[in-house]
């Protein structure tokens, strides 16, 4: 679970190019150029925080298109995630009221989390699906997204200035079978946005103890390690 996640969804920023200035004047969502290209790195961590050795992955984000018309929405962004041994594709999206979107697709349900960047307001957002629990027995899997507003907070990246939007994340997911719960849980990370480029540039959540399996669960890091435009 805690893998498909990562690959889903003092800060260490190191290496960004260039000289320009990411953080905007305003917090309105700003498309990345086509081309631009991201390096992420993502890490396991046990209770302590400790990073965990050999749970290192490195991937890279590279924006295909803009200004793209898909799945009944105009202005549409593309990235590619690009791993080791595969890739795959997202799809943002900025609404009428400045805020990002994101396309989320679970078997055959598909929704458009929002994550409030220009409004603030709290989001909820959830999506369901058929699953099987057991030979004949088919269940259904719900996952709710939730973000809050957390703060703004500006860094520097050696001479660069870097303004972020700070969000606080919950996500629910539970299993239900006749109208019962079977299994649930909560996952809570904190993540950081840059509007002037329109993604996520760190993400940390901790370490929890699950007490239906009687054990700790790793938290992660994701980080954005350097940014060529």
């Amino acid at each position: 679970m805690r893998v498909c996640l990562i690959m889903i969804l003092g800060i260490i920023f190191v290496g960004c190019e260039g000289g320009i200035v990411l953080g905007p004047e305003s917090m309105r969502v700003k498309y990345p150029s086509i081309g631009s290209t991201f390096y992420f790195e993502s890490y396991e961590i046990d209770r302590y925080n400790e990073r965990i050795s050999g749970t290192t992955n490195e991937y890279s984000s590279i924006v295909m298109s803009t200004d793209t018309i898909l799945f009944g929405k105009s202005d549409i962004y593309v990235l590619r995630n690009q791993y080791r041994d595969t890739s795959y594709l997202e799809y943002f999206h900025v609404d009428a009221d400045q805020n990002l979107q994101q396309r989320i697709t679970f078997n055959n349900s598909t929704i458009w989390m929002r994550i409030p960047i220009t409004t603030l307001a709290e989001t909820k957002d959830t999506i369901r699906t058929s699953i099987d629990l057991a030979p004949g027995k088919k269940g259904t899997l719900e996952y709710m997204y939730m973000h809050s507003y957390y703060g703004d907070e500006t860094y520097m990246i050696d001479t660069l200035k870097v303004t972020g939007r700070k969000f606080r994340s919950r996500l629910k997911y539970q299993t239900t079978y006749a109208g019962k719960v079977e299994s649930s849980g909560e996952i809570q990370s904190i993540d950081h946005y840059l509007p002037s480029l329109g993604i996520m540039a760190y993400s940390y959540s901790p370490a929890y103890y699950d007490e239906q399996s009687n054990r700790w669960i790793n938290g992660y890091v994701i980080r954005l390690k350097k940014y060529i435009q």
